[in-house]
Parts: C-alpha cells; structure tokens; sequence
C-alpha cells in the first residue's frame, strides 16, 4: 500500500445503503426483480398484492378457423383447417384470440383460451355462463357487436347483465360495447371465485379495432385490477412526421411510431389505417389523437398521443 488508509476506509456503515424507517415497495408498485429483491432484504417479509385478473378471451363467427387448432382436428367453425379448401371465399383464420391472449398477459393478466362461438344464441350463451362459472374477472369477446343479423352479443348482454353501451363515436371501434353481468349464486360459483359482476368487453371483429379498443378500454381495466395507481394510457405531446387526414365524422386513434429529437417526440404514422391491416399495428407504440375534421393536418402538426404498449409490445424511450 503506497498510501496512507484511513480507518472505516471502503466499509459501509450499517444502514448506510436504506435509512430506518425508509419505505422499500410502496403501495401500487408493480412487483419486478428490484422489488422481490428488496423484500429479501428486508428478511423475506410477505408481501400483500392483488390477484392478477383472469380474463376469458372469446372470438365469434362461423367464418372462423381456429390457428390455434391441431392440423387433423374435426373441422366445425372452431376448429382447425386451411382457407385454401372448399368454401375458401368464406373462411378465415381468427387472429383475434390470439392476439388479444398476448395482450391480456401484457397488462398483467391471466389470459383464458375461450375457443371460437358459433353465431348463434345458445352458442355465446354458453361461453358466457362458463365464464360465469369459471370466476372469470372478464370476458373479452370479438365479433357480434355491429348491425348484421348474426350480430348476437348485444342483445344477450341485455337480456343478462347491464348493458352500458353499445356503440361509441370514435375511429377504429365504432361497435364497441360494454356490459356488466351478475354472478350466478354462492353456491354454484366457483370455489373462491369473486362475487362481482363479470365485466364483458364486446369488441368489433376487424384486428386493428379490436386491439386498438382491447388498449384504450380492456387494458386500464387490467391495470386497475392489478392495483396499479394510474390506469390510463400516459398521454405525451408530440410533432407528426407527414401530414395526416382527418375523418370527417369520427375522432381517430392513428397508430404510429415515436422517435426521441433534440425537440421532443416525433411521430410516425405506420402505414394504411383501415381496421383490417394489423400491419399497422406492428411496431406501433402510440395511438395519435386525431380530432374530427374535413381537412388534413400538415406534417409539423402538433399532437398528444396515447401510449400504447398493449398493441405490440414495442415502447420507444422517452425524454
């Protein structure tokens, strides 16, 4: 040692790193490594924290082949197949349900394979009452919630539950729809299963509406079941990179990416917006806030935008 050293030199005093009395996890944190790390610390203390939320996701429609679906299972609408086969013009593989369970887990929840519903009555029926049964915190359903005659879930939720509304004037998502359903009695409920009513999100068919409504309405509702303090989506300013048509009749969620500038954020539309490219979902790490109006904004234009981590996972960092 060519110097001199002091006494306690390089030592940490006992309590130097956390003061006595310091809060470690406060209430509302989402419990990650540091977190579990620090209960350890602390002695191995338990820790009280919310369940995470069971939710039920169901799709809808006799179009529909499940991708999910074994390629030798028996072929009714919820099972596997190719659109390549007879009647091709009329099928399609679902990619809601998959979709929708990565983005319940996402959000903290615990995502439940609810298969396809045929469009009939008994059919949604069915998978609302096991829902029920099952103590499913939610039921996340696409399809069946616009005009046609095949359209079946809106007058179901009536007939069972509260039915809050069933359309909303907003641009992906018109039909959206959302319902509140009592649960079946104590005793036929399942074993530990919640006594609140079982909230159903009804959501339009097409992809882009149905993830773009899955994170403005579904998602807060996750977080706030998890115990999270602040729920709704973080809504940021930012410049659009190109200009950028208002519709006419509808406030718009434009889906875009976020890159950090020396003057803030900057957004960049993905693409094509109509609700059955998901490609314009992908990559996508905020819905743009577009108002209502007969003209297009100029690239420049200043906006507020909506975080939005559910619809692929992709966050930009921020300044």
């Amino acid at each position: 040692v060519d110097c001199p050293v002091s006494a306690g030199a390089e030592v940490r005093p006992v309590g130097s790193d956390i003061g006595e009395g310091a809060e470690l996890v406060p209430a509302g944190a989402v419990i990650g490594p540091a977190e579990v790390g620090l209960a350890a610390f602390a002695g191995g203390r338990p820790l009280s924290v919310h369940a995470q939320p069971t939710v039920a996701i169901l799709s809808s429609g006799d179009e529909l082949i499940d991708p999910l679906a074994l390629p030798d299972s028996a072929g009714d609408s919820g099972a596997g197949g190719s659109p390549t086969g007879s009647g091709a013009a009329a099928r399609i593989y679902d990619s809601n349900r998959p979709a929708l369970l990565a983005a319940a887990a996402s959000e903290g929840g615990v995502g439940i394979d609810f298969g396809i519903a045929r469009d009939d009555a008994a059919s949604l029926a069915a998978k609302l009452d096991e829902a029920l049964l099952r103590g499913c915190d939610a039921l996340v359903c696409t399809g069946g919630v616009s005009m046609g005659e095949r359209d079946l879930l809106g007058a179901l939720l009536a007939a069972r539950g509260t039915l809050h509304f069933d359309r909303v004037v907003m641009k992906p998502g018109k039909p959206l729809t959302f319902a509140t359903v009592p649960r079946p009695s104590a005793a036929s409920r399942a074993v530990g299963a919640s006594s609140r009513p079982l909230l159903v999100f009804g959501l339009p068919g097409n992809p882009v509406s149905a993830l773009v409504c899955f994170s403005l309405t579904v998602a807060p509702a996750l977080r706030r079941m998890c115990g999270r303090p602040h729920p709704l989506p973080r809504r940021v300013p930012v410049v659009s990179a190109s200009p950028l048509r208002l519709d006419p009749e509808r406030p718009e969620y434009h889906r875009a990416t976020l890159h950090v500038t020396k003057s803030g954020l900057v957004a960049t539309s993905t693409g094509r917006q109509i609700s059955s490219r998901l490609l314009s979902c992908a990559g996508a790490s905020a819905l743009l806030e577009l108002p209502r109006g007969s003209t297009t904004l100029p690239s420049g234009a200043r906006l507020s935008a909506l975080l939005a981590p559910s619809l692929s996972g992709t966050m930009q960092p921020l300044p």
